[in-house]
């Protein structure tokens, strides 16, 4: 024999006692329900219990770089200023991203998506690169496992790959042959510089000036940083040179002088 439901009743821990009308909401945080039914005669079930954690809260996605990398403030040399970052095509862009507790729950995350100048969005897999110069706007947002998904994030970066262009320079006494400096004295100053150039709009600016004599003359092996004008003894040297931007740009050229 059965009478038929008349009521069922819940409540959400020890609060008060509530007819169930229809499906609920509950509030972020964890929740223990209760609950029973009241058939017509009266007659009233054993109490249920429901263990509830509910989860509104987006992840939060967070950027790095694996390589060169220039982040503002950027000195007055470099451009353009209007950018999160100065990379290379070298430079990994990494994101990661948590599932913040609140009020005592984080279901955990489950995918980051992003995409690269207003192209389709992919999964994130791991860190990515990007090849051509110049600017690139990335979006990006994190979902966890309830599909909660945060606000679109931006990324504004400029990629520079250009090396500075170097420049030496031989003060006097010289001599030329076909066009060429052919012989200098051991007074001559021998002086270098370089300047970063703009491309596609895009500049980090020179960071160092390196050179290298060979064979030495100075019982230093490798690259020095150029620190101003210097001379040669006698001899033939090969004087090779480069400028290195704050990326690490660099494009080393080299002259063949006879002292």
């Amino acid at each position: 024999i059965a009478f038929g439901v008349q009521r069922t009743f819940w409540r959400d821990g020890l609060g008060s006692w509530r007819l169930y009308l229809g499906p609920f909401n509950l509030s972020e945080g964890i929740h223990k329900i209760e609950y029973f039914s009241v058939d017509l005669r009266g007659n009233e079930e054993a109490h249920g219990f429901l263990d509830v954690a509910v989860d509104n809260t987006a992840p939060q996605t967070s950027v790095a770089y694996s390589g060169p990398v220039l982040i503002p403030p950027f000195a007055s040399d470099v451009g353009p200023e209007d950018r999160n970052a100065l990379i290379t095509s070298k430079t990994g862009i990494v994101l990661s991203a948590i599932d913040p507790v609140t009020q005592g729950v984080a279901v955990g995350v489950e995918n980051i998506l992003y995409r690269v100048d207003s192209g389709a969005f992919q999964v994130y897999l791991g860190s990515f690169t990007l090849a051509s110069e110049g600017f690139h706007t990335i979006e990006y947002q994190s979902l966890d496992k309830l599909q909660n998904t945060e606000a679109l994030g931006t990324l504004r970066v400029a990629v520079d790959n250009t090396p500075p262009v170097n420049t030496i320079t031989i003060g006097e006494p010289k001599r030329f042959i076909f066009g060429c400096i052919n012989m200098i004295s051991t007074f001559t100053p021998v002086g270098l510089s370089a300047i970063d150039p703009v491309y596609q709009d895009t500049r980090s600016g020179v960071d160092r000036i390196l050179f290298k004599v060979e064979p030495s003359t100075s019982g230093a092996a490798g690259f020095q940083v150029y620190r101003g004008p210097f001379t040669l003894p006698q001899g033939t040297y090969l004087v090779t040179f480069k400028g290195v931007d704050r990326l690490g740009n660099e494009k080393p050229d080299n002259l063949t002088i006879a002292v």
